[in-house]
Order: structure tokens, then C-alpha cells, then sequence
């Protein structure tokens, strides 16, 4: 499951000024837990203020390369979009980063509402809500760091399950300066 509604054009990007560079470097990484698995992600120099995203899966106590997965193996600039233009999406967690300058109350991220900013767990959090498809079939909730921009977490699930009842992930590890992991 893709939250396309979230996947902004580079053009529109432009034009609404997303503005902003990730705080990233060689070497910085995520770890996010979905169910009784971990997913992370590290980001490489490429070269020219480039990164390559190497994703690596945990399941079972086995850890292996996640290849397949998007966001593995993925070429990104210091925003992290792809050379399409489009946000990097990492497994099905959506836009792995948004700058921070989007992530207000009333704002809007991808085309979708931040419907609130409010504390947890130590950080401020932008809160994504999206529905998406027929009669709004896909009903999901993203949350993002404030200060770093960061996906901290979210869930996805159906109209009839309701969000929480479907995928949820959350951030349990990074090196990421700024980003705080409760």
C-alpha cells in the first residue's frame, strides 16, 4: 500500500516552496519497528551533497539486506527526493522526511492537512491525516519531528479497520542530530 496522495511533484514542490535541506550525513540512519520487525534505513555519500539509502530488514533475529523494498538502494539529494523529483518513501511508511518549514497546524504536507502539532515523547509532532481511494478507502495518520522533519511514526489502515488497526511504525533508533527517539 502506497500513500500516493501524499507524493508531491517537483514542479509543485517549487512553486510552494518546500525549502530546506535534511540534517544528514554519511553514515546517518532510522530504525523503524513495524510489528515485530525493524526496518533501517542509512544513508551513504554519493558524492555532489548525494545520498545512497541503504535499507536493511530485522526479522526473527535476522538481519538481511532489504532489497526490494522501496527506498533501498535509492540515489537522494539533501532533501531527500529522488532524481524524479518525487519523495523518497521508504517500505510503505510514505515521505520519510518533510521540511520542516511545512510542518505547522493548518498547514498542508503533500497535499494532506497537518491537523495538529502537539508534544510527545519529548519532541514536538506533526500530525499527517490523509484518506485516500474510492470513498476514502486508505485512511492513515503520519507523524514527523518538527524540529528535523523526520517521520516518527504512523499508521495506515482500511475504512473498515480504521487506521490504527492496519501497519504501524514508529522511529526506536537514530544518529540523526536533532531528532529525539523517546
Amino acid at each position: 500500500m502506497k500513500p500516493g496522495a501524499l507524493l508531491v511533484s517537483s514542479a509543485l514542490c517549487a512553486l510552494v516552496a518546500c525549502g530546506g535541506d535534511a540534517p544528514l550525513s554519511d553514515g546517518s540512519f532510522l530504525t523503524y519497528e513495524v510489528g515485530d520487525s525493524r526496518v533501517r534505513v542509512t544513508f551513504e555519500d554519493a558524492g555532489g551533497g548525494d545520498f545512497r539509502t541503504v535499507g536493511q530488514v530485522t526479522d526473527g533475529g535476522r538481519t538481511e539486506p532489504a532489497d526490494g523494498m522501496p527506498g533501498h538502494g535509492e540515489i537522494v539529494d539533501s532533501r531527500l527526493r529522488l532524481r524524479s523529483g518525487a519523495p523518497l518513501e521508504v517500505a510503505s511508511f510514505g515521505p520519510i522526511w518533510v521540511p520542516p518549514a511545512e510542518l505547522r497546524a493548518g498547514g498542508r504536507v503533500h497535499g494532506s492537512p497537518v491537523t495538529e502539532v502537539r508534544s510527545e515523547g519529548g519532541r514536538e509532532v506533526a500530525v499527517v491525516s490523509a484518506s485516500l481511494g474510492m470513498g476514502a478507502a486508505l485512511r492513515g495518520e503520519w507523524r514527523y519531528d518538527a524540529t528535523t522533519g523526520f517521520s516518527v511514526g504512523g499508521s495506515m489502515g482500511t475504512a473498515a479497520s480504521g487506521a490504527d488497526a492496519g501497519l504501524r511504525f514508529r522511529l526506536v533508533d537514530t544518529n540523526v542530530p536533532g531528532l529525539v527517539v523517546p
